[in-house]
């Protein structure tokens, strides 16, 4: 198992890396993480904790920062979306009543369980079936 993920074949790409690290750590300290405006997102305007949290990761795989990215865009999609709030009409009914969540449950839960139990009464027949050849 490596230690550090980028290969450093020679000292000049370990004197490059620690002088990136150490600009890094460098913009690191400059940024005001622990206060609240860093937290919040709102001295850069419009970021969120959600990015800070995924900046600071260490990640060298260029698919996962690719994915990350895909990510942050779909979360700043949905949040955009969410903001605009719509005054809602007071008589208008909020959602399914409590017969109809708890029936849902009920029969969501019981699916759930069928599901395990056919997996278990499965897994049972192929290592009996096996046995049996043995």
């Amino acid at each position: 198992m490596r230690l550090y993920p980028k290969r450093l074949r020679s000292m000049d790409d370990l004197v490059r890396e620690r002088r990136a690290l150490q600009r890094e750590l460098k913009q690191m300290d400059e940024e005001e993480l622990l206060s609240v405006e860093g937290l919040l997102g709102k001295k850069d305007g419009g970021g969120d904790v959600f990015d800070t949290i995924i900046d600071l990761l260490p990640v060298s795989n260029p698919l996962v920062k690719t994915g990350i990215g895909i990510v942050k865009d779909v979360l700043k999609k949905r949040n955009a979306k969410a903001k605009p709030t719509e005054k809602k009409v007071p008589h208008e009914k909020k959602g399914p009543g409590i017969v109809a969540r708890a029936a849902r449950e009920f029969i969501g839960g019981y699916i759930k369980w069928k599901a395990v139990e056919l997996s278990f009464k499965g897994l049972r027949y192929l290592v009996n079936r096996s046995r049996a050849k043995s």
